[in-house]
């Protein structure tokens, strides 16, 4: 009973054609027995992990303090150091076929023994928990017959994202060996190698082209002994230059023929990426997105409770807002005000406000921070964690600083301010980096502020300083 799962094919996105039976993901529903026997396994397994470092510096998903978001700046951030020296970056994305479904069951047992010193009556539990397994599909009503599940770890079970974390360890490993930068997150892995735009420069566009041919053999190579899938189709190249567009760079020629057209624009862990570091289409996406759900929404306005029609709000609006909105604090004013008008409309719809009554004055009655604001906040929290808990954020995160003590002993002789080796030259560029915000904005506040280490307790106080400088109040 515990190992059979009822599969729901569910579409992968509304755009896609429900007629095509790739548009679906394999979503396996699971007993409640089952997934409490594997979340207390699974933070058994965590910990494990975290004592002993074994899982990559460089994989985020499904890890405690690991984020989209602290994933994605990351990647950004080391994009535009690139850019800010004068290098042009090749970033490549790939993507992976049906990932879940084809993890080969003794390549995994083989690898939690060898790399993950999992062994004894624990490796057994785990061989128990992989075999045997089966699954009947369901479309509405109706049920499959029941069909054995060989290979593969559970969409939708508690184990099966950490398990897949598992087999996809090893893959950072080879790209920085090869001096190519790269982050993982699940499936999702990318890579960028950096170049000079001089052609007589040691390393140009040609040796970098070739740098990314070998990368590509080696995650073939990977993929093949794993019995995982590259889906070229999705596989994505974009080329960041400060000199070039897009359309001025060939597009990539890999080994097996394979031919990759460079893109003007990418999404990237769900943000929108585009080859000037602009975001405007990001901007214009949540902008689309977030009016959609708001017209939704004021068409029930009348027919429920306030206080239920704001968390609806939240739910459906505040939650895309706030999505990756780090990147909106180093933004100019002019894109960043496009998404508060989406704030605004919320906050003049929840209070009845007029359309010319003010936004601020709506904002404020709900105690709402206004995005740039929402977006330093987020930022100061990860501060805070770096400065008073660095072992809650990723090491790729916390590792670039360093804190300095006060010269004197006080009482409250913590952290005080924040360092970093991260140098930059042009502030629209390098500037930009989630590094230099963090530092800039952790200096800049109170030193009380900055003192406090209750986690919860800051969270608090912060939001009431930032409400302040927000409202002069």
């Amino acid at each position: 009973m515990f190992k059979e799962s009822h599969i729901t094919p569910l579409l992968k996105s509304p755009t896609l054609d429900p007629d095509v039976l790739q548009s679906y993901r394999p979503v396996s529903n699971l007993t409640f027995l089952s997934k409490v026997l594997e979340t207390a396994v699974s933070s058994q397994l965590m910990k494990h992990f975290t004592t002993h470092r074994l899982l990559d510096e460089h994989q985020s998903a499904y890890r405690p303090g690991h984020s989209v978001e602290t994933a994605f700046q990351h990647v950004y951030s080391s994009v535009s150091q690139q850019l800010d020296r004068g290098r042009a970056v090749f970033l490549v994305l790939i993507d992976l076929s049906a990932a879940f479904d084809t993890v080969s069951h003794e390549n995994l047992i083989s690898l939690l023994a060898s790399k993950f010193g999992i062994g004894g009556n624990v490796l057994q539990w785990f061989q128990s928990y992989l075999s045997g397994r089966s699954y009947k599909v369901k479309i509405g009503n109706s049920l499959s017959e029941s069909v054995a599940c060989e290979v593969g770890v559970p969409q939708g079970s508690v184990l099966g994202p950490i398990l897949f974390n598992c087999i996809m360890a090893p893959l950072p490993q080879i790209l920085r060996s090869m001096g190519i930068g790269c982050h993982s997150y699940a499936d999702d892995t990318q890579f960028w190698v950096s170049f000079s735009e001089d052609n007589d420069s040691i390393n140009n566009e040609a040796v970098a082209r070739k740098r990314i041919t070998r990368a590509f053999s080696a995650i073939s190579s990977f993929m093949q002994d794993n019995h995982l899938k590259l889906n070229p189709s999705k596989t994505q190249f974009i080329p960041f230059s400060r000199k070039n567009s897009p359309s001025s760079f060939a597009a990539l020629q890999l080994d097996d023929g394979v031919c990759i057209e460079p893109s003007d624009e990418v999404r990237n862990l769900g943000v929108v990426m585009d080859y000037k570091l602009s975001f405007h289409s990001h901007a214009n996406s949540i902008r689309k997105s977030c009016f959609f759900q708001l017209k939704r929404l004021r068409s029930i306005r009348s027919f429920i409770p306030k206080q239920q029609f704001v968390t609806l709000v939240h739910a459906f609006i505040t939650s895309r807002l706030d999505f990756c909105n780090s990147i909106f604090y180093s933004l100019p004013d002019s894109l960043v005000n496009r998404v508060q008008t989406v704030q605004n409309s919320c906050a003049k719809c929840i209070t009845g406000a007029k359309k010319f009554d003010s936004a601020t004055t709506a904002r404020k009655a709900l105690h709402w921070l206004p995005v740039r604001s929402r977006s330093k906040f987020k930022i100061l929290l990860m501060a805070h964690r770096i400065v008073h808990d660095p072992e809650s954020i990723p090491a790729y995160m916390s590792s670039s600083f360093s804190t300095t003590k006060h010269s004197r002993t006080t009482r409250f002789n913590l952290s005080n301010t924040l360092k970093t080796d991260y140098s930059f030259r042009l502030i629209t560029v390098g500037g930009r980096s989630i590094f230099v915000a963090v530092r800039d904005l952790w200096n800049a506040i109170p030193e009380n502020l900055r003192n406090i280490a209750s986690f919860s307790c800051f969270k608090s106080h912060l939001k009431t300083f930032l409400f302040k400088e927000a409202y002069g109040c």
